[in-house]
């Protein structure tokens, strides 16, 4: 990959600075002095940005494989709607490509001795991409809006430690003054036009990370007022980020153009996203040069072994790993899946090493447990594994010996995007091989997970990729109980007690200490069948220079980077 300027990075996960905090009890101060936010400053706007047009000669054509359904921050919930929102918005802070935390809209912070109250001061002269302030007001509505119960946003959980979060979006009180007391007790105010102050519940030594999420981006209070719905289409959006929506051909394509008000100076590309599902149709498109990257898609694995052996696109494969977990999780609500018994018989059955090898072509590992390696919280010893007589016994332990009394042809819903297909007839004849017959369901991809979060089938394909690098963000938000990510219904005191304790502890021994005990839960209730750790493989035409992978991509190269990118023929 000599010939194409990639910055491919192990994933880091360091919890120390927190920690120390906390033990010192002091006060934390973080400037924009360090030299990713300089370099980002150190760029200028260019005057034609503003007309929202694009030049072919400078636009990079990236395939986002299927349309996202929103992109209002406040709806985000998968990794397409992730990825658009994140080039459009900018956050209070942002990760470097360690996923360290760096400034963002907030050029500095200041955290209080008791790790409660955040408070962040802005760059000064901030704007929207229609070049209005921006200012600490448009954060305190925008936390307002994301947890009022009329947006009933899917999204909230990550941010559920700010004081009276909870309590807004619980409530299912119609009294207009009842709510608006509610909205004014939120743990978030405006001290003045650049200092925003945030308190939490609890001190959460992780909270600067979860602001990394597109969700939490600022929106615009006049332009939804004045726009309503239109507000988050083109040409009406008005965000924060390096680029504005400047068309959105639904079903069809988005085009990007430079923000000349970017904090950080506009990006010297503009972005054609485009939307082709099909992995054979992606490889196809940037043969013919039709696309400059085959960007979130996933190639067969036919596809991936014939690239590999090609030396023509050796300089132009990007391989990396991610913070990111696949498998089917179980509508613990519905039969038989409410059968312990049953799960486990269904983990024992699938065979996640030929999975990889042969449907993958190796773009993975297999998965034992949730939290891939390289994070805190992975649990290497013991987990999830492929032994088909004993998935035979479990059945016949649970009431169904070979699979006698089973239901037939459950439900098994999957969105069509990608390898999906193809991953779901495997698994299919993994299960018929111990005698449980399934039915799969296609799902279009762009309301796939609206639909799960509100009627999830028995069983369904899953996918959890980081939103920050903290185990926090796998054991509660999947699965607490009360979490809205928590699309299976599962439920156990014993692990939401623990989960709910290891989000405060200031001790990070204790903290994974309490993990472990959350994952021996899961193992044995088995809410979930883990199928594989993903490594991507993806192809980038050698001419696009500076691309950086992160492992909070998902599945999405160059995330929180493409602004930084160039065209280099």
């Amino acid at each position: 990959m000599k010939n194409l300027a990639i910055a491919r990075t192990s994933v880091v996960c360091s919890m120390g600075a927190w920690l120390l905090l906390a033990a010192c009890g002091g006060t934390a101060s973080v400037t924009s002095g360090s030299a990713s936010a300089g370099a980002a400053s150190s760029r200028s706007a260019g005057p034609a940005s503003a007309s929202g047009s694009a030049s072919p000669a400078t636009t990079v054509r990236y395939n986002i494989g299927d349309e996202p359904e929103s992109i209002d921050p406040a709806r985000d919930q998968d990794t397409t709607e992730d990825f658009v929102l994140m080039q459009l918005n900018s956050t209070l802070v942002a990760p470097d490509k360690n996923l360290n935390v760096t400034p963002g809209l907030a050029e500095k912070w200041d955290i209080s001795p008791d790790g409660k109250t955040y408070t962040f001061h802005l760059r000064p002269g901030l704007k929207w991409s229609d070049g209005s302030a921006l200012t600490a007001a448009d954060f305190e509505y925008t936390f307002k809006r994301l947890f009022d119960p009329a947006t009933a946003s899917p999204y909230t959980d990550i941010v559920k430690g700010i004081k009276g979060s909870e309590e807004l979006f619980g409530s299912k009180s119609k009294d207009p003054a009842e709510l608006q007391k509610l909205r004014d007790n939120l743990g978030v105010k405006a001290q003045d036009a650049t200092t925003l102050v945030i308190t939490l519940s609890e001190p959460e030594g992780f909270f600067l990370t979860t602001l990394f999420n597109g969700a939490i981006a600022p929106v615009n209070a006049n332009n939804i007022e004045k726009n309503k719905e239109r507000a988050f289409d083109a040409p009406s959006f008005v965000g924060s980020g390096p680029f504005m929506l400047s068309e959105w051909q639904h079903k069809d394509h988005m085009t990007l153009v430079p923000n000349p008000y970017y904090y950080g100076g506009a990006p010297k590309i503009s972005l054609r996203l485009v939307m082709i599902k099909e992995p054979a149709a992606t490889l196809a498109a940037y043969k013919n040069g039709e696309i400059d990257t085959i960007g979130g898609v996933q190639l067969s694995a036919a596809d991936v072994n014939a690239i590999r052996s090609d030396p023509a696109y050796k300089d132009q494969t990007v391989e990396y790993t991610e913070l990111s977990v696949y498998g089917m999780r179980f509508n613990v609500s519905k039969k038989p899946l409410d059968n312990v018994k049953v799960r486990q018989a269904i983990s024992y059955a699938i065979d996640r090493k030929t999975l990889v090898d042969k449907v993958l072509a190796g773009q993975g590992e297999p998965a034992t447990s949730l939290i891939p390696p390289g994070m805190p919280g992975y649990v290497q010893e013991g987990g999830q594994s492929y032994d088909p007589a004993k998935a035979k016994a479990l059945l016949a332990e649970g009431g169904y010996p070979d699979g006698k009394g089973l239901p037939q042809n459950i439900t098994v819903s999957y969105n069509n995007l990608s390898v999906w297909p193809q991953i779901m007839q495997f698994v299919q004849a993994n299960l018929q091989a111990v005698g449980i017959s399934i039915q799969l369901d296609s799902r279009e991809s762009a309301t796939y997970f609206k639909q799960m979060r509100e009627d999830a089938s028995p069983m369904f394909r899953d996918g959890w990729n980081s939103d920050y690098p903290d185990p926090d963000d796998w054991y509660r938000i999947i699965f607490l109980s009360t979490s809205s990510q928590n699309y299976g219904h599962y439920k156990n005191d014993k692990f939401d007690q623990l989960v709910r304790q290891a989000a405060t502890e200031p001790d990070m021994a204790k903290r994974l200490d309490l993990y472990k005990q959350a994952n021996d839960i899961l193992q044995a209730e088995t809410p979930e069948v883990y199928w594989y750790w993903p490594k991507r493989i993806r192809l980038f035409k050698s001419y696009l220079k500076g691309v950086v992978t992160t492992g909070q991509d998902g599945g999405f190269p160059g995330k929180y980077f493409l602004k930084d990118v160039t065209i280099q023929r």
